[in-house]
């Protein structure tokens, strides 16, 4: 936006010799503002077809299991377990699960006190009810 907002500025500073170039209008930030806007799908498809988003395509291997699970609250290990072959370590699934909670697909929940020595319990996640009919509603299935 901030690119676009400069290139439309210059366009204008050339057209309006009276126009102060030191100084973006409102207006000038604005425009750029809204072609940003309808510009972001675009990008989004782009990198999504280029593969630029890597931690994109793994939230939504884990949002597909959910979805074909019918998960309404797992720990990171049951996920981890179930994605063997696409996941190597754990720790690889912390991108791909911090993303869908952003998105508000999922949520972490908190821990249970520990009680005693050993390993820490694996995080546990709630998926948001929304998210399994806002996906249906998307893609056009019914289920």
């Amino acid at each position: 936006v901030g690119r676009i907002m400069g290139l439309l500025h210059l366009a204008h500073c050339a057209n309006n010799a009276t126009a102060d170039r030191k100084v973006i209008e409102a207006k000038t930030a604005e425009s750029a503002i809204l072609i940003g806007r309808y510009l972001i799908p675009h990008a989004s498809a782009a990198f999504g077809l280029m593969g630029a988003n890597s931690a994109n395509e793994a939230a939504q291997r884990v949002l597909d299991w959910i979805d074909r699970t019918g998960q309404e609250r797992f720990s990171k290990r049951d996920a981890f377990e179930a994605l063997k072959g696409r996941f190597l370590k754990a720790k690889d699934l912390d991108d791909p699960l911090h993303l869908l909670e952003e998105h508000g697909y999922i949520r972490s929940v908190e821990p249970a006190p520990r009680t005693g020595p050993g390993r820490r319990p694996s995080p546990v996640l709630e998926v948001n009810p929304r998210a399994h009919n806002s996906r249906n509603s998307q893609n056009g299935s019914a289920s």
